[in-house]
Protein backbone atom coordinates (compact mmCIF):
# COMPACT_ATOMS: atom_id res chain seq x y z
CA UNK A 1 0.00 0.00 0.00
CA UNK A 2 1.50 3.64 -1.12
CA UNK A 3 2.21 5.83 1.73
CA UNK A 4 -1.01 8.43 0.54
CA UNK A 5 -3.52 5.48 0.31
CA UNK A 6 -2.77 4.38 3.92
CA UNK A 7 -2.68 7.68 4.77
CA UNK A 8 -6.28 8.42 3.66
CA UNK A 9 -7.23 4.54 5.02
CA UNK A 10 -5.59 5.90 8.60
CA UNK A 11 -7.28 9.50 7.96
CA UNK A 12 -10.77 7.76 7.45
CA UNK A 13 -10.73 5.07 10.17
CA UNK A 14 -8.77 7.42 13.37
CA UNK A 15 -10.35 11.32 12.02
CA UNK A 16 -6.79 12.46 12.43
CA UNK A 17 -3.18 11.48 11.02
CA UNK A 18 0.51 12.18 12.39
CA UNK A 19 2.81 12.34 9.90
CA UNK A 20 6.10 10.24 10.15
CA UNK A 21 9.09 9.35 8.64
CA UNK A 22 9.40 6.41 6.50
CA UNK A 23 12.09 4.18 6.20
CA UNK A 24 12.92 3.62 9.91
CA UNK A 25 13.91 0.26 10.58
CA UNK A 26 13.40 -0.91 13.94
CA UNK A 27 15.66 -3.84 15.24
CA UNK A 28 15.15 -6.18 17.69
CA UNK A 29 17.14 -5.81 20.78
CA UNK A 30 18.39 -8.07 23.29
CA UNK A 31 15.09 -9.30 24.85
CA UNK A 32 12.22 -7.63 23.09
CA UNK A 33 11.15 -8.17 19.40
CA UNK A 34 10.98 -5.12 17.02
CA UNK A 35 7.12 -4.89 17.50
CA UNK A 36 7.86 -4.18 21.32
CA UNK A 37 10.30 -1.96 20.78
CA UNK A 38 7.95 0.00 18.46
CA UNK A 39 5.37 -0.55 21.12
CA UNK A 40 7.27 0.37 24.02
CA UNK A 41 8.42 3.74 22.10
CA UNK A 42 4.85 4.72 21.43
CA UNK A 43 4.20 4.40 25.05
CA UNK A 44 7.10 6.35 26.19
CA UNK A 45 5.95 9.45 23.38
CA UNK A 46 2.33 9.26 23.66
CA UNK A 47 1.84 12.20 25.56
CA UNK A 48 4.25 14.13 22.66
CA UNK A 49 2.03 12.78 20.13
CA UNK A 50 -1.12 13.25 21.52
CA UNK A 51 -0.20 16.74 21.80
CA UNK A 52 0.94 17.16 18.09
CA UNK A 53 -2.33 15.22 16.77
CA UNK A 54 -4.03 17.92 18.55
CA UNK A 55 -2.46 20.88 16.66
CA UNK A 56 -3.11 19.18 13.50
CA UNK A 57 -7.30 18.28 14.56
CA UNK A 58 -9.80 19.74 12.04
CA UNK A 59 -6.66 20.34 9.57
CA UNK A 60 -5.46 18.66 6.06
CA UNK A 61 -2.17 19.62 4.66
CA UNK A 62 -2.31 20.55 0.72
CA UNK A 63 0.67 19.90 -1.77
CA UNK A 64 -0.22 22.71 -4.51
CA UNK A 65 1.91 22.55 -7.69
CA UNK A 66 0.69 24.61 -10.73
CA UNK A 67 1.44 23.14 -14.39
CA UNK A 68 1.48 24.77 -17.24
CA UNK A 69 1.18 23.01 -20.78
CA UNK A 70 4.11 25.83 -21.63
CA UNK A 71 3.64 25.13 -25.65
CA UNK A 72 -0.05 26.34 -25.70
CA UNK A 73 0.79 29.23 -23.10
CA UNK A 74 3.73 30.38 -25.15
CA UNK A 75 1.68 30.04 -28.86
CA UNK A 76 -0.95 32.01 -26.79
CA UNK A 77 1.23 34.34 -25.61
CA UNK A 78 2.82 34.88 -29.24
CA UNK A 79 -0.92 35.03 -30.85
CA UNK A 80 -1.52 38.14 -28.32
CA UNK A 81 1.89 39.87 -27.79
CA UNK A 82 2.25 43.18 -29.79
CA UNK A 83 6.04 42.78 -29.93
CA UNK A 84 6.39 39.71 -30.54
CA UNK A 85 3.82 39.46 -33.00
CA UNK A 86 5.80 42.81 -35.14
CA UNK A 87 9.15 41.04 -34.89
CA UNK A 88 7.36 37.78 -36.52
CA UNK A 89 5.56 39.90 -39.55
CA UNK A 90 9.18 41.45 -39.70
CA UNK A 91 11.63 38.05 -39.95
CA UNK A 92 8.71 37.00 -42.71
CA UNK A 93 10.06 38.94 -45.63
CA UNK A 94 14.34 38.90 -44.55
CA UNK A 95 16.54 36.34 -45.50
CA UNK A 96 17.76 33.36 -43.92
CA UNK A 97 20.22 34.87 -41.97
CA UNK A 98 18.49 37.69 -40.83
CA UNK A 99 15.87 35.74 -40.33
CA UNK A 100 17.85 33.96 -37.72
CA UNK A 101 18.42 37.34 -35.95
CA UNK A 102 14.76 37.84 -35.65
CA UNK A 103 13.80 34.62 -34.35
CA UNK A 104 16.35 34.99 -31.79
CA UNK A 105 14.71 37.63 -30.44
CA UNK A 106 11.13 36.44 -30.95
CA UNK A 107 12.43 33.05 -28.57
CA UNK A 108 14.03 35.85 -25.97
CA UNK A 109 10.70 38.09 -25.68
CA UNK A 110 8.38 34.14 -25.68
CA UNK A 111 11.00 33.78 -22.90
CA UNK A 112 10.24 36.73 -20.84
CA UNK A 113 6.83 37.04 -21.46
CA UNK A 114 6.60 33.25 -19.60
CA UNK A 115 8.28 34.60 -17.01
CA UNK A 116 6.11 37.31 -16.54
CA UNK A 117 2.96 35.21 -16.50
CA UNK A 118 4.69 32.56 -14.19
CA UNK A 119 5.56 35.36 -11.55
CA UNK A 120 2.35 36.91 -12.38
CA UNK A 121 0.54 33.77 -11.54
CA UNK A 122 2.64 32.54 -8.51
CA UNK A 123 1.68 36.19 -6.80
CA UNK A 124 -1.81 35.07 -7.80
CA UNK A 125 -2.33 31.98 -6.48
CA UNK A 126 0.15 32.57 -3.12
CA UNK A 127 -2.18 35.43 -2.68
CA UNK A 128 -5.49 32.95 -3.31
CA UNK A 129 -4.01 30.02 -0.87
CA UNK A 130 -2.31 32.02 2.23
CA UNK A 131 -6.07 34.25 2.16
CA UNK A 132 -7.34 30.20 3.05
CA UNK A 133 -4.04 28.58 5.59
CA UNK A 134 -2.93 29.20 8.51
CA UNK A 135 0.50 28.50 7.26
CA UNK A 136 2.25 27.96 3.80
CA UNK A 137 6.00 26.40 3.09
CA UNK A 138 6.67 27.30 -0.71
CA UNK A 139 9.55 24.97 -2.35
CA UNK A 140 11.64 25.87 -4.63
CA UNK A 141 9.60 27.56 -7.77
CA UNK A 142 10.40 26.09 -11.07
CA UNK A 143 10.82 28.67 -14.23
CA UNK A 144 8.67 27.84 -17.15
CA UNK A 145 9.72 25.93 -20.06
CA UNK A 146 10.95 23.00 -17.99
CA UNK A 147 8.77 19.70 -18.11
CA UNK A 148 5.76 19.05 -16.31
CA UNK A 149 6.03 17.12 -12.48
CA UNK A 150 3.94 14.64 -11.37
CA UNK A 151 1.06 15.98 -9.43
CA UNK A 152 0.75 15.99 -5.67
CA UNK A 153 -2.51 15.14 -4.31
CA UNK A 154 -3.76 16.61 -1.28
CA UNK A 155 -3.04 15.04 1.99
CA UNK A 156 -4.91 14.74 4.87
CA UNK A 157 -2.73 15.88 8.10
CA UNK A 158 -5.09 16.56 10.40
CA UNK A 159 -9.21 15.60 11.04
CA UNK A 160 -12.01 15.12 9.12
CA UNK A 161 -13.97 18.42 7.58
CA UNK A 162 -11.85 21.07 6.63
CA UNK A 163 -9.42 21.68 3.58
CA UNK A 164 -7.87 24.54 3.52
Amino acid sequence: MDARRSDRRAWAETGSVLPMTFDCIIRPVTGHAADETVAAWLQAEYDNYRAELNTFAGKVELGVQVLWQTDAIAEALVTKDPEIRQLQQEMGGKPKGMAYFYQQKVEKAVKQGLETKADDDFRRYYRLITAGAEDVHVNKVKRPGRRQADVDEPLPVGGQGQSG
